[in-house]
């Protein structure tokens, strides 16, 4: 298994907001929407876009609004995880 400093020193970081929908009311919080929208994420061009990166060695960081209210966001992460040169976190 790798470490986090393994990773931080090692992988490319690439964000991927998935989505400015959220299920908080964050008092402090002005950049997301209680408006539920864009909850799948389009798996073609999710491929396309790893397909691209998949010589590199990256972390997909999956951002924005509530990353759990993404309905593919297992379908998402195991596209993710088929290339052994990219790791993900969900933040």
């Amino acid at each position: 298994m790798k470490t986090l400093k393994e990773i931080q020193e090692n992988y490319l970081a690439i964000d991927f907001f998935m989505s400015m929908s959220c299920n908080k009311d964050c008092h402090y919080c002005t950049s997301y929407t209680l408006e539920m929208r864009n909850l799948t994420v389009d798996m073609d061009f999710l491929k396309q876009t790893l397909g691209y990166l998949k010589e590199y060695k990256i972390r997909v960081n999956l951002l924005g609004g509530e990353p759990g209210l993404i309905k593919n966001l297992d379908e998402v992460i195991s596209e993710i995880k088929k290339n052994p040169n990219h790791v993900c976190s969900v933040l």
